[in-house]
């Protein structure tokens, strides 16, 4: 089995810091924006669950590193992510 590709992303912008994940809200704003599939939309709700910090969008998924690596360009080209260097 080979090693999956490690790539940390994190939101891109400010929100509202809350105490329960499930109180997350994604904007409707973001939820309009045209070419931005369902994995990519996925991705951004794990991103700002996170409330700032960084995730490597790789662990323990079960999609392709494909899908990942086109989900992952989505956002950033959005504008809705930015990548980080650990």
């Amino acid at each position: 089995m080979s090693e999956r590709p490690s790539d940390f992303v994190a939101a891109n912008g400010l929100r509202r810091v809350v105490v329960d994940a499930a109180e997350v809200v994604i904007s409707p704003d973001v939820l309009a924006v045209q070419g931005l599939f369902l994995m990519a939309r996925g991705l951004y709700a794990l991103l700002i669950a996170e409330q700032g910090w960084p995730i490597d969008s790789y662990d323990n998924a079960y999609e392709s590193d494909e899908d990942l690596a086109a989900a992952t360009e989505e956002l950033i080209v959005a504008g809705l992510a930015v990548r980080w260097s650990l």
